[in-house]
Order: structure tokens, then C-alpha cells, then sequence
């Protein structure tokens, strides 16, 4: 068989491998799509997952209602001190479309959000992997500065926008810890946390994260194959 007679034959094993691995992909975003959805869910800033072992899990959303300070940038010790009445917003979607009340909020302005988490046993270390966040934030575990994305402000001129995702590891001081986030934006028309922070073990969170390096690795691959071969 001539060089060129192979070509088609070897494009279309090509074609046939690169279309079973996507449907792999496919179905393995999937899995993990329902295993987000039967995870525990916060109720009124308080996240549950007493009955999760972190151990045997790669990560798990800290997902549902959080505590919501609108035009409000607090930090932990403020919001335990100020006394202030919250409102509740589902988490992660933007701002302008989920508080529980059905009335959205200006896609430009600031906010904090908090959590407050309980754990089934206190873990020696923990890795929280941060999404990018709309569009400039500062994370705090406890009252412990984590991570912090662009500038946050109250007026445009003071907020600076900063797409920072992060991992950041952490030792919880007890199997009880809160999360607090401030969040300003000037700059795009969808704001605040519009995608999943996710828990788990450092080891799992990096296991986690390599599988998904990989996975985009080979989908890149195999996209190049079929261009050029």
C-alpha cells in the first residue's frame, strides 16, 4: 500500500480515536457534573459536610447559600461583629441573577460573601482551589488573608480587576472554619463568584488537577493530528 493511499486510512483511525476520547471526556465531566449536584449544599451560610470524608473524595463545591453583604466589604471579624442583617445568594452564579429574594443586584458594585463550614474530623492541612472570580476579591480562611485577585474597591477608581485562580493550602484549626470573600467590579458585565471553589486534600486537589492537565493535553494532541496529518 502507497503512502498516499494510507494517509485517509491512518486520518480516519485518527478521527475514530480522537472522537472516543472526547466522549470519555464527555462522560467523565458528566460524572463529576452529578457528583457536584448530590454533594451537600449550604443552607443560610452554613455548609455541612460532617458527613463527608475528604479523604476518599478528590474535591467537593462549596456550593448553595451563602451569607451575602451587598455594597459591603467586610472582613471575618466584622461580619461575626457588625451585627449586620445578611441577605442569601446561591453560589457560584453572578450576582445580578441569584439572591434568594428574585431580585438581582447592579452588576457593577462591591460585596462580601461568607460561609462557614463544618468538617467531619479537624484535617491536619486542606487546599482550597480558587475559580476565577468577577472581578477583583480577597479570600479570607478564618481571619487569615489566602489569596486576593486584582484590587478591591468601593468606587471604580479604587477597584482594579485581577482574573487570579488560585490553590492555597491551609491547616484548619478545628473541624469548624469560615470563608469569607470581598468582591468588587467595575470592569465586565457579569460579577462576582461564577464558578465552584472547591475542598479536599492537598494530595487529591493536585491528583485533580493533573487529570485535568492531562485531559487537555491529549484533546490538544489529538486536534493537532487531525489538522495536520
Amino acid at each position: 500500500m502507497s503512502i498516499k493511499q494510507s494517509l485517509p486510512r491512518m486520518s480516519a483511525t485518527l478521527l475514530v480515536g480522537a472522537l472516543l476520547i472526547i466522549l470519555f471526556n464527555v462522560s467523565t465531566m458528566m460524572s463529576s457534573a452529578l457528583s457536584d449536584k448530590s454533594a451537600p449544599k449550604a443552607v443560610k451560610g452554613e455548609l455541612d459536610l460532617s458527613e463527608v470524608d475528604l479523604s476518599s473524595i478528590n474535591s467537593i463545591p462549596l456550593a448553595g447559600n451563602w451569607e451575602f453583604y451587598w455594597q459591603n466589604l467586610l472582613t471575618p471579624a466584622e461580619v461575626a461583629e457588625a451585627g449586620l442583617e445578611p441577605s442569601f445568594i446561591i453560589a457560584p452564579k453572578v450576582w445580578t441573577r441569584s439572591p434568594d429574594n428574585g431580585e438581582g443586584v447592579a452588576s457593577q458594585g462591591f460585596a462580601t460573601y461568607h460561609l462557614n463550614v463544618r468538617t467531619d474530623k479537624k484535617y491536619a492541612n486542606l487546599s482550597l482551589k480558587i475559580p476565577t472570580i468577577g472581578t477583583a476579591y480577597r479570600l479570607y480562611i478564618d481571619d487569615k488573608l489566602m489569596s486576593e485577585g486584582g484590587r478591591v474597591g468601593e468606587t471604580a477608581e479604587t477597584s482594579e480587576p485581577g482574573y487570579n485562580s488560585n490553590i492555597v493550602l491551609f491547616q484548619p484549626n478545628s473541624e469548624s472554619f469560615s470563608v469569607t470573600v470581598q468582591v468588587s467590579n467595575y470592569d465586565y458585565y457579569a460579577s462576582g463568584m461564577w464558578r465552584y471553589l472547591r475542598i479536599g486534600e492537598p494530595q487529591n486537589i493536585q491528583q485533580e488537577q493533573y487529570q485535568l492537565i492531562i485531559r487537555a493535553a491529549f484533546l490538544l494532541a489529538i486536534f493537532f493530528n487531525c489538522c495536520f496529518i
